[in-house]
């Protein structure tokens, strides 16, 4: 089952936070034991996405008022995700710390440790521009160019321009579709292996 949404909520279990890296799962994770009434109803949270992909695609035609359907659909949605990870933290209130990473990894999101998030190596954020996204890394030591590749799920990976800062922005891509991204170093050594995809539902 393949992760939707990204946000930057965090949980705190048993003394560890946990930071979901996908707070809405597509469904069969927060349909299986542990999750026994998803609030809201992962069927409501599918028609408010499906709203919300309906609304964008009317903005992109600049009619009147259409941007502000946009953004206000969207605001459902992300309102879905903020009551998802709240209905994951109570879940895990009171469980053992093994257990509650049990249930957050099921849910599809991510555990980090209690001395905060550390900073992650490779980020893609949602852009405020529709179907645009920016992607960027820590700096490789030596590193003298990076390269980046992505993909809509399924298909094959698509190479970007490479370049000489750890970051680059793609636009154009489809709204409410999830796309899977990658990089990899070039240094005086060559190319390192491509990083672990970072997947993303674009907006």
């Amino acid at each position: 089952m393949d992760s939707r949404l990204r946000r930057g909520f965090s949980i705190e279990s048993a003394g560890e936070r946990v930071g979901t890296k996908c707070c809405y799962s597509g469904g069969h994770r927060l349909g299986c034991p542990a999750f026994v009434k998803p609030r809201p109803r992962l069927s409501v949270v599918e028609k408010h996405i499906v709203a919300l992909e309906r609304a964008q695609v009317r903005a992109l035609t600049r009619a009147d008022g259409a941007a502000k359907a946009r953004d206000a659909r969207r605001a459902v949605v992300q309102g879905d995700l903020e009551a998802l990870r709240s209905y994951v933290q109570l879940l895990i209130t009171g469980n053992p710390a093994a257990e509650g990473a049990a249930i957050v990894a099921g849910a599809g999101m991510n555990v980090k440790n209690a001395r905060g998030p550390d900073k992650l190596s490779f980020t893609v954020k949602q852009l405020r521009q529709s179907g645009s996204v920016h992607l960027y890394v820590r700096a490789v030591r030596g590193a003298v160019s990076y390269e980046w590749e992505y993909c809509i799920e399924g298909a094959a990976w698509i190479r970007l321009p490479p370049t000489v800062r750890a970051d680059t922005r793609v636009n154009g891509l489809d709204s409410g579709a999830s796309y899977s991204f990658r990089y990899r170093a070039m240094t005086k050594a060559g190319l390192s292996d491509w990083s672990d995809p970072v997947r993303l539902l674009v907006i």
